[in-house]
């Protein structure tokens, strides 16, 4: 009989370990990675143990039903530098009262992730989940993207498989049309800047003969 308490702490401790390994590595490119992280990477590893059969399944299922198989599945750990969202000091109690020093706020800060992703036509289109860690705030984050678009998807964590498959399914259809939105963009952008070009020469036109009505002085 399996004691799933003693092996959940017995995972934890090994995960432990190879976290540390990790970072000692990450830090040759990540200074601010720390052995304090240890438990923020761990925590995220074991919560991407959750989420590997479902995110795998349904990528593979997508490369197999409308790929032909023509790609992979790629499971990826790592570490990188993300963009801080900069908050209003109104409203961030971080922000220091009236009179105190105030130091600049950081532009970016250390994220773990880890990421099911798989690319396809020479590696133009892709789809992404990512599992996200903040050590900081221990804060958890599953997003999933295209690789055509900057936008994301944010989904739940403990992960719901029918978001997750209702969120890949929207952005392979964005994907699998990317090429065509790019070009309807382009003919918009055109049409736009020949719009205001017949603005400011009829803006012009109307300038001019409102000087021609005027009475001389």
């Amino acid at each position: 009989m399996t004691d799933q308490w003693i092996e959940d702490i017995q995972k934890s401790v090994r995960y432990r370990r190879e976290a540390l390994e990790f970072l000692g590595r990450a830090r040759e490119q990540f200074p601010a990675s720390s052995p304090t992280h240890a438990g923020a990477v761990a925590s995220l590893w074991l919560a991407a143990d959750t989420m590997d059969g479902p995110c795998y399944e349904a990528m593979e299922r997508l490369n197999q039903g409308l790929l032909q198989g023509a790609t992979e599945v790629e499971i990826t750990r790592g570490a990188s530098m993300q963009p801080v969202p900069q908050l209003d000091p109104i409203f961030d109690p971080s922000f220091p009262p009236t009179g105190a020093e105030a130091s600049p706020p950081p532009l970016e800060r250390l994220i773990y992730e880890c990421a099911w992703s798989m690319l396809w036509e020479d590696g133009q289109l892709g789809l992404a989940v990512r599992l996200t860690m903040d050590p900081q705030t221990n804060e958890l984050r599953v997003l999933a993207q295209g690789k055509s678009f900057p936008e994301h998807r944010e989904l739940d964590y403990p992960l719901d498989e029918d978001r997750l498959k209702d969120a890949l399914s929207a952005l392979f259809v964005a994907e699998a049309t990317a090429e065509e939105t790019g070009e309807q963009m382009e003919r918009m952008l055109v049409e736009l800047e020949e719009r205001q070009r017949e603005l400011e020469l009829q803006q012009a036109a109307q300038a001019e003969l409102l000087m021609q009505e005027e009475p001389p002085a």
